[in-house]
């Protein structure tokens, strides 16, 4: 999985990493019965993040991580950095892979 650089140092990334565990188990990620119906089978899709309104782009390495958490197989483009303004509508990542 190929994914945008922390620009945060081990001791951050550890943390986020230890959120992102903490909350996929409260949500019961792994036996999330909506997508057991609305996505059977695999499906390869490419998705791309978008913002919703002007802004700054923050916590894009947070997805790459909640993915890598959720087993890996997808690829992480990253269009923008942290940091980077934005317009509504530009892409901010875009994921390839299975949509389960």
């Amino acid at each position: 999985m190929s994914r945008p650089d922390p620009p945060f140092g081990a001791a951050e990334e550890q943390a986020a990493r230890h959120l992102i565990q903490r909350a996929l188990e409260e949500d019961d990620a792994a036996h999330d019965v909506t997508t057991d119906l609305a996505v059977p089978q695999p499906i390869d899709a490419t998705v791309r993040l978008r913002a919703r309104e002007r802004g700054v782009v923050a916590g894009l390495p947070c997805v790459a991580l909640t993915l890598q958490a959720l087993g890996g197989g997808v690829e992480v483009e990253g269009v923008r950095a942290d940091g980077d303004p934005v317009d509504a509508g530009d892409d901010l990542l875009v994921l390839r892979g299975d949509l389960r």
